[in-house]
């Protein structure tokens, strides 16, 4: 029988109390704090004496913590209590946020876990939130330390993962202890970690791979694991490898998109010192690998000790709480040219790649079949990879249809396998991943669903024909790129404003989704191609991007970054001058336009994503000489009030 999370947890503090087990690292890579097991147990059953207070066993608690060390006390607390953690991220604040409300209608949480700052900021601006039962952890005269020990099963739900809740119609995957349990067995089988590993992350705290492989799985592999904030990592990638030469880490990893942005952002003279010979599992997963980004990456860094073999190519997907399949210890990757007889009608060739990742081979007690038009497929052969093990989610939370569509699929006298709508081949009894049949994208290690995607950007103008978008995403050398097809209405098409479109396509999509979109092709009234049922015919429609065809194409709109001419700044700048500066700079990170925004725009309304809204704080921090927060975007809603707190700043 396995032992759950919990159980491991405490055998642990009672075998090594001071042992550390959570380090986390400020922006220069000092230690800030530590937890170690004692000190985590005694925090987090603290908390959940207060929890104990407000709700009964297996009651979903909602946690809105940004901070990792929060977060963290927050979820152990919640699970001690044997209560079900929902994980989400702290809703923006200037308005009401579509997912938090999505994910609270969902699962009807009994709580919410959180701090002063961002019960404030949704008390003015959420009032979904404002009425529910807030327990904020930074509130110390509140701390209880009558915690009464409870049973937890290995049946029982630990956690409902969101992988979805852009629209209001979120999909909760239900996660039991042993789901856990079994998933931390099969990495840690895998990657052959033991008590001398050290781990580093920068993984957010919301997303599988860094709550299942960062967070939770450290306590089941009894390894340190140490934590510097995405931020930091997106603000100076350099401080991702710093972190593994200074503390000699083992183990550590990212999404494709990761190692892409060492790659461009790393200079030479960044590297002075750095030593990466200790790093032997450099795990790469959550998004589409590509072959290209892991040759350059081992090449640009062996000189400074890094190993290429220590790449480990992974799947997996919330569904299956995380891992489905690894590569070999210490054996680098391998990759594969797909010859186009191989290539199954089913493929969307927007998704299709020349060279795939072996994605390695699952468990002992885990099973992959590759499927097409209900058959089994040969070995090579591409198909719908369908999957079977003890990590496999319980379903979608409250979702009957769609858990008995998606988790209990039969193949041959086999019942329960996850139908992943990904597609793939097998060699050798290991996977090779080629792209994505279901409707999803996935852009910097987080899923999108397209259905979303489309139903904001279908919404977003009065000229646009509702539900008559089409999104989907191809492979660079940057990762996927967003594509939407958009009808708009035949009686619009006189005086077409497509500007004005365009910008509230790409504003929507950025401000629900968090995602930007490359291309956008705006298309007369039924020029998508569809089956006499209706239903979209997505090879068919995907040339309308491809083949760059003028036909029924009103208008295309692809990223272009702006040129930005020098600007320095007086030595005693007026908020005007700060305004001005801050407007051109704008000017290179939004995706529309050609002028530079207004000063009274709303920063949400102009199209820029998490990732670049860091890009663009690094920037201004160099271009105005000052020391700036990574969240400065997220607290202001226009340029004029960004100026006036620089100003103020520069004043003081």
């Amino acid at each position: 029988m396995q032992n759950t999370l919990l159980e491991i947890l405490r055998r642990s503090t009672l075998v090594h109390p001071e042992k550390v087990l959570y380090s986390f690292l400020s922006a220069d890579l000092t230690l800030s704090s530590q937890f170690t097991y004692q000190g985590l147990l005694k925090k987090s059953e603290s908390l959940a004496a207060l929890i104990q207070q407000h709700t009964q066993q297996n009651e979903r608690v909602l946690i809105l913590l940004s901070d990792r060390e929060e977060f963290i006390i927050a979820l152990f607390a919640t699970l001690l209590c044997g209560n079900i953690a929902v994980p989400a991220h702290p809703p923006k604040r200037n308005k009401v946020d579509q997912k938090s409300l999505g994910i609270i209608q969902d699962c009807d949480p009994s709580i919410v876990i959180s701090n002063q700052k961002i019960h404030k900021r949704s008390k003015e601006y959420n009032p979904h939130l404002a009425a529910l039962t807030w327990l904020c952890i930074d509130d110390e005269p509140s701390i209880s330390n009558n915690f009464h020990s409870v049973e937890v099963s290995p049946s029982q739900t630990a956690i409902i993962q969101y992988t979805s809740g852009s629209t209001g119609t979120p999909k909760g995957v239900v996660l039991s202890h042993s789901n856990i349990s079994a998933n931390s067995e099969v990495i840690q089988g895998g990657m052959k970690l033991n008590q001398d590993s050290k781990h580093v992350s920068w993984l957010p705290q919301f997303h599988d791979m860094g709550l299942f492989g960062s967070i939770l799985g450290p306590v089941f592999y009894n390894v340190e694991a140490l934590f510097i904030s995405p931020q930091e990592f997106v603000q100076k990638p350099i401080r991702w490898l710093k972190a593994i030469s200074d503390h000699k880490a083992s183990i550590s990893g990212a999404p494709n998109f990761g190692y892409e942005l060492c790659i461009e952002k790393i200079k030479d003279e960044d590297c002075k010192g750095l030593d990466l010979s200790h790093w032997k599992v450099a795990y790469c997963g959550s998004e589409m690998i590509n072959p290209d980004t892991l040759k350059r990456f081992g090449k640009k860094f062996s000189a400074y000790g890094f190993d290429a073999k220590a790449f480990y190519p992974c799947y997996g997907m919330a569904e299956a709480t995380l891992m489905i399949s690894g590569g070999a210890y210490f054996s680098g990757f391998q990759s594969s040219s797909l010859p186009k007889n191989r290539i199954s009608s089913t493929i969307n060739t927007g998704h299709y790649v020349k060279e795939v990742v072996d994605c390695g081979q699952t468990a002992m007690n885990a099973t992959v079949k590759i499927m097409t038009e209900g058959k089994v497929c040969e070995e090579g052969e591409i198909g719908e990879i369908f999957y079977k093990g003890p990590n496999v989610a319980q379903g979608y939370w409250q979702r009957p249809s769609d858990s008995e569509s998606v988790f209990n699929i039969k193949i041959g006298n086999q019942e329960g396998f996850l139908k992943t709508g990904d597609l793939g081949f097998l060699i050798e009894g290991s996977l090779f991943v080629t792209g994505r049949e279901k409707d999803l994208v996935i852009k910097h290690g987080q899923n999108f669903y397209t259905s979303d995607i489309q139903s904001v950007a279908s919404r977003s103008h009065e000229s646009l024909i509702k539900d008559g978008a089409f999104a989907f995403s191809i492979q660079s050398n940057n990762g996927e790129l967003l594509i939407i097809i958009q009808e708009v209405k035949r009686t619009a098409l006189k005086g077409l404003d497509s500007q004005s479109i365009i910008e509230a396509i790409s504003s929507q999509v950025t401000e629900y989704l968090e995602i930007q979109s490359e291309t956008i092709i705006l298309v007369s009234e039924k020029a998508l191609p569809r089956t006499p049922s209706g239903k979209l015919m997505r090879e068919q429609a995907i040339l309308l991007y491809t083949q760059k065809s003028k036909t029924n194409i009103l208008h295309r709109w692809d990223w272009e970054h702006g040129t930005i001419p020098d600007q320095e700044l007086k030595s005693t700048p007026t908020e005007e001058d700060v305004q001005l500066l801050l407007q051109r700079l704008f000017l290179e990170f939004i995706p529309t336009g050609n002028e530079p925004p207004m000063p009274d725009d709303c920063i949400f309304e102009l199209g820029i994503d998490s990732i670049s809204a860091v890009d663009l704080t690094v920037t201004m921090e160099k271009s105005l000489g000052i020391s700036l927060d990574p969240s400065l975007l997220w607290e202001f809603q226009t340029i004029r009030e960004i100026a006036n707190f620089i100003h103020t700043q520069k004043a003081n």
